[in-house]
């Protein structure tokens, strides 16, 4: 018998007939993380966020999410995080140079118009680094700072370039549906809920036209009325986070989707999404048409950030914009939110019991 550990439901399992993971090299750790934490920063191009907000724990733990193989190792031997823990610190000091030398260029390179202005200035961006008259004491950490910046840089730029060649994206819509789409409308709690539920290949949530969008994945949905769809000028960006002001008196952390106009309870929504990374797909239901929505949305940058920003609201050290009810569109037009406070995580059995707050909200 041996352990095997679920990335998504972080618990340990055991099972038969399944040799003993490999003792993963600290250095095989390191290179891993450099691709993969630049992937992650390459959706909103904020590479000096994503590596500034890592610690060594959170390196690791963000490298188990991400492979199921390192998961396992990491239970089988408790060296790998010994070691880790000891060798990142260096490795991650470098890293946060390097992006941000990285940034300075990207940020530049947002500022021009076409393609080819990027192309022509890249040999002068490689060239021009501060990296190069910086003294390290360890000629590895030298070499491991061009190194990396080479690679940064390099990755990051075809990054940009792809951005010009993308189309502009806004919702999928479909008239077609699902028997789970329309358990949710005819749900009599579906005014004050939103749904976190699992789109799978094998047993879709989504429409077929929509599925492919969102293969294996999990999906956000609220109901909306028909005229949100028709009048809502909204924008797909990351959520905000701000503090909904009920009519009581009480102050509610939501997470604001669609320029503000769907408002969720922050805290309930961030334990399911807090591990999500590039998009977070949100479906909008009305009574006759869907839209699917991908919203950015990085583990690294976008729920650090919300974490850290709910957390200050708790402990009374920073405040939140506090919102009334009305959401301010981008036209500058004011538009009533819709509130959907209540989170049912389930969809594998019809369930008729009465709302709960501490549990699942059932239909």
């Amino acid at each position: 018998m041996h352990e095997r550990y679920d990335t998504e439901t972080c618990l340990v399992e055991w099972y038969d007939g399944a040799e003993i993971p490999e003792d993963i090299p600290v250095r095989k750790l390191l290179e891993r993380l450099e691709v993969e934490v630049n992937m992650v920063a390459s959706v909103s191009e904020n590479y000096t966020a994503a590596w500034r907000n890592l610690t060594p724990p959170y390196a690791l733990e963000f490298l188990r999410r991400r492979d199921w193989k390192i998961a396992e190792s990491c239970e089988w031997h408790d060296s790998i995080e010994t070691n880790f823990n000891e060798e990142a610190p260096a490795f991650l000091s470098v890293m946060r140079l390097v992006a941000t030398e990285v940034q300075t260029i990207v940020d530049e390179a947002k500022t021009l118009k076409f393609d080819f202005l990027i192309e022509e200035a890249r040999q002068r961006w490689f060239r021009s680094t501060a990296l190069g008259r910086r003294g390290f004491d360890d000629p590895f950490e030298s070499k491991l700072c061009r190194s990396a910046f080479v690679k940064m840089l390099d990755f990051a730029l075809k990054v940009r370039l792809r951005k010009f060649e993308a189309r502009a994206t806004g919702a999928l819509y479909t008239a077609q549906t699902t028997e789970q789409i329309e358990q949710i409308r005819r749900s009599l709690h579906a005014h004050e809920t939103a749904y976190w539920v699992k789109n799978s290949r094998y047993d879709s949530f989504l429409p077929p036209d929509l599925t492919t969008a969102v293969p294996d994945r999990h999906c956000l949905a609220v109901t909306v009325p028909d005229e949100w769809f028709e009048t809502f000028p909204v924008t797909f960006e990351c959520p905000t986070v701000a503090i909904l002001q009920q009519t009581k008196g009480d102050q509610i952390p939501v997470l604001e989707f669609a320029s503000g106009t769907i408002l969720v309870d922050a805290s309930r929504v961030m334990e399911k999404i807090r591990n999500t990374d590039g998009e977070l797909p949100v479906l909008f239901i009305g009574t006759k048409v869907c839209a699917l929505a991908m919203h950015r949305f990085t583990s690294l940058i976008d729920a650090v950030r919300i974490d850290d920003a709910l957390r200050d609201f708790n402990n009374q050290r920073k405040s939140l914009p506090v919102r009334d009810g009305i959401a301010q569109l981008p036209n500058g037009k004011p538009a009533k939110a819709i509130k959907r406070l209540r989170l049912f995580a389930s969809l594998l059995d019809d369930l008729t019991l009465d709302p709960d707050y501490e549990e699942p909200v059932p239909f």
